[in-house]
């Protein structure tokens, strides 16, 4: 089988950049103060999207990363996802297809067999960016007290274009409950996160934002990673993300009123549960908003507004509501001027 430079066999598909032809990072063997490298373990659960699994496959292994532990959990995929496993199975530490429980239970099976103390999932469909490892694995071992850390993140095409960037902001509990402003690609945990919570497989849309409040109402320590984005979310057509606004809320009340009922909860963090539950809605009113469903927008953002009283007064709120009035193509316009404006806003940064 041929070779790159980077020892990584030649890429299937022949295209260009990252994380195709170029050079991974340098990472010297021990870091700067001499100690190892703590070990990161990456999930990619995978089924029937062998058109992106690729790519997400090299953005793991070009890290070059020293002390890294790729396990890949296939559903038993049908496309040509197997063809590309196989590809680079000999720079994958484990990997597995056949039928499970959906995506939450892939992830499990992944981390049933994780030695890493960092651990991380990357959905098929989405990527890391260069340096991402490095940077997770410096800011955890400056600060032993760090549970989750977390960082930028793109929105990329199905044509792996930058559509714009979320730049989140420093950890706040009730700004987390208000809205979920953690890009689950571009967010690290430590094992004892995991193994205190673990993901919940009875649900399919929001367990990641589940297992980021639940390990806030347990006090973990949230750390945001400053700088370039970690990785790239895809934002297309097919993705669980883009399609199913209903399901998601719906799950998210379950998943609030779990969390909330537990009895670990302090009494002074019950009262914020109402903000959790419209986080929810508002999420649906975007999605709905971006397909230009305005009509079931307002209905959702009615949701919020009847939750949290105090958001009738938020500024960015009551310009979306105004906006799910104007016709699909005037929202078209007012969407790609919004993602001109982050794409420039960070090439100035």
């Amino acid at each position: 089988m041929s070779a790159g430079p980077n020892g990584l066999p030649l890429p299937l598909q022949a295209r260009a950049g990252w994380p195709w032809n170029s050079e991974p990072e340098k990472v010297p063997c021990v870091m700067r103060e001499g100690e190892a490298w703590p070990r990161i373990t990456v999930v990619t659960p995978s089924f029937n999207q062998g058109q992106f699994l690729e790519e997400t496959i090299r953005s793991v292994l070009m890290q070059g990363y020293p002390n890294l532990e790729y396990i890949v959990v296939d559903g038993g995929s049908a496309d040509s996802s197997l063809d590309v496993i196989k590809h680079y199975e000999s720079w994958i530490s484990y990997w597995v297809s056949e039928k499970d429980g959906g995506q939450a239970h892939a992830i499990n099976k992944g981390f049933a067999r994780a030695t890493g103390s960092i651990l991380a999932w990357l959905n098929s469909d989405d990527v890391y960016k260069p340096g991402a490892f490095v940077e997770v694995a410096r800011s955890f071992s400056a600060d032993s007290s760090i549970d989750v850390a977390y960082g930028s993140c793109e929105s990329i095409s199905e044509a792996s274009r930058c559509q714009a960037i979320h730049v989140p902001q420093q950890f706040v509990l009730r700004d987390l409950l208000r809205s979920n402003f953690i890009a689950q690609p571009a967010a690290f945990f430590s094992r004892r996160v995991f193994d205190q919570i673990g993901l919940n497989q009875r649900h399919h849309y929001a367990f990641d934002y589940e297992l980021w409040i639940k390990a806030a109402l347990r006090g973990y320590r949230f750390f945001r990673i400053p700088g370039a984005p970690l990785a790239g979310f895809r934002a297309w057509q097919q993705s669980k993300s883009e399609t199913s606004y209903e399901k998601f809320v719906q799950e998210t009340i379950t998943i609030v009123a779990e969390a909330f009922g537990a009895d670990t909860v302090p009494p002074r963090l019950r009262s914020m549960q109402n903000l959790a539950l419209s986080s929810g809605w508002r999420f649906a009113a975007l999605g709905y908003w971006r397909s230009g469903q305005g009509e079931k927008a307002r209905g959702c953002l009615r949701q919020v507004f009847y939750l949290c009283p105090a958001s009738r007064i938020d500024i960015r709120l009551l310009v979306l509501f105004a906006s799910t009035f104007f016709s699909k193509q005037v929202l078209r316009f007012l969407r790609n001027m919004k993602q001109a404006i982050n794409r420039r806003r960070h090439a100035l940064s």
